[in-house]
């Protein structure tokens, strides 16, 4: 299976690729590998280190010296000691594209472990094969899909081995989930949540088996991660002198001025995407010079308890001028306009901030193209139309994914303790982004989505779509996936 998944995911990403290449050439570091956006965080720190014996980035105004943690960028490391930048960089793609075919395998046997359903563990492979949402992003020098992988990995092994007799092997998935840490930091939270998983899913157990299981559950991961983190922190306390397990901030010192700072805020308070990039985003609104270049219209609610459209037009102007002509009294000056701003929101509009507002920014989230990150476009040179209709392919399998997986959700919490982490890890995600952090940008998702894949097939079981008991090919898939495990 893993040699056709493999040849299933590498036609495309390598056409996509090309198409890629033939938009925007200079965001390649080798022939297949991007260095584009947060990647120069997690690259730029090693080349620093070989070429200046210093870890560390320049975010255009100072460098940073406990920004991205540097687990990612020692695996680009160690090639990049004997070799040169570009092919470190494409050794890094095919480590990340081997680790995406392994955990899709493993997705399609969980499902069919879970199931023992061999149509409902097919579909999952059609479904997680084909799906580029994840998989194109094995071309980015990013942890995103490394970490992703390690996470579902990490859930295959603790739902499948739960009561494995040896220890090592019963909590091997917690070390996993320790390497998934160190690439996304945030993925800290699973750790409390697996100790309760833990605890739920040993429901037939004696009290005692419960608290002891579920206590090493919290307490292995919780050691092996700070044991992995224990050489940065130190370094990071040597030369600052504080205590800095991760990262120095939340942004890993990116250069946000106060204005960025209370300008972000400020959308986030009642439900605006920060994601300029996006025309169809409030954020294209306050940097884009020509408004032509945006599709987006506010909300109605935003108006009338305080603010309006010549209030934000005013932001706007000002916003732009201290991006032209920065200055400190300028960016306070911005940085108060838009806490002005910010303050009517949480006085005047208290339902739309509370409530409203991080429900406008779960819709975002959630519900785009479902293929934003393919390079199909008519502005690429290399376009030609029957393109389009792959990328209405993806976006198709993208909200088929999304309501079969929303579905499966459900099924899971009501019916199987043991699976709980396939639909937790979703949950989690949009909660986390929308309701917590209130950012809107795409790739967020992305770590629910193969969960969501995962509780596809298994609702495809549960609501009886695969009663084909006697059918030759159903003997034959059976056969195949005993023969997998």
């Amino acid at each position: 299976m893993f040699l056709i998944i493999l040849g299933i995911k590498l036609v495309p990403l390598v056409l996509l690729s090309s198409l890629h290449k033939c938009a925007a050439p200079s965001e390649f570091l080798g022939n297949y590998s991007l260095l584009v956006g947060d990647a120069a965080s997690y690259i730029d720190p090693i080349e620093n280190w070989l070429s200046r014996d210093s870890y560390f980035y320049f975010n255009g105004n100072e460098n940073i010296y406990a920004g991205r943690m540097p687990y990612y960028g020692i695996l680009y490391l160690i090639p990049r000691i004997f070799l040169s930048a570009p092919i470190a960089g494409d050794l890094i793609t095919l480590l990340q594209l081997l680790l995406d075919v392994l955990a899709c395998q493993l997705a399609i046997l969980l499902v069919y472990r879970i199931t023992g359903n061999s149509l409902a563990a097919f579909l999952t492979f059609i479904v997680i094969s084909t799906s580029q949402f994840v998989s194109y992003w094995n071309y980015y020098l990013l942890p995103e899909s490394l970490g992703i992988n390690l996470l579902v990995i990490s859930v295959y092994l603790l739902i499948t081995q739960l009561k494995a007799e040896k220890l090592i092997v019963r909590y091997s998935g917690y070390a996993f989930l320790s390497f998934a840490v160190l690439l996304k930091p945030y993925f800290i939270a699973f750790i409390p949540i697996g100790a309760c998983m833990n605890w739920l899913a040993l429901k037939n157990q004696t009290s005692g088996k419960r608290i002891l299981s579920s206590s090493l559950a919290f307490i292995i991961p919780v050691l092996v991660t700070a044991i992995l983190l224990s050489p940065w922190t130190i370094r990071n306390y040597t030369i600052s002198g504080k205590f800095i397990p991760m990262q120095q901030n939340l942004s890993a010192g990116y250069n946000f001025s106060k204005a960025d700072v209370a300008y972000m805020n400020f959308l986030k308070s009642w439900g605006g995407s920060i994601t300029h990039w996006d025309k169809r985003s409030a954020g294209c609104f306050f940097h884009q010079e020509d408004l032509s270049q945006c599709d987006y219209k506010f909300p109605a609610y935003l108006f009338g308890k305080g603010i309006e459209q010549k209030d934000l037009d005013e932001a706007r102007i000002k916003f732009q001028n201290v991006k032209k002509h920065p200055s400190d009294s300028l960016e306070a000056i911005v940085g108060q306009d838009f806490d002005s701003l910010t303050r009517i929101i949480q006085t005047n509009y208290k339902f739309e901030n509370l409530i409203v507002g991080p429900f406008m920014i779960a819709k975002q989230f959630l519900f785009h193209s479902g293929s934003y990150y393919l390079p199909i476009s008519k502005s690429n040179p290399c376009f030609q139309s029957p393109q389009l209709v792959y990328k209405m392919l993806q976006s198709l399998l993208y909200y088929i994914t999304l309501l079969g997986g929303t579905i499966g959700l459900f099924i899971i919490l009501l019916q199987n303790r043991a699976a709980y982490w396939i639909a937790v890890i979703p949950v989690f995600i949009i909660f986390l982004f929308s309701f917590v952090l209130r950012a809107t940008e795409f790739r967020y998702f992305l770590p629910a989505y193969p969960f969501l894949v995962i509780s596809f097939g298994i609702s495809f079981h549960a609501l009886g779509l695969s009663r084909l008991n006697n059918v030759y090919i159903v003997s034959i898939l059976n056969h195949y996936f005993r023969k997998l495990l």
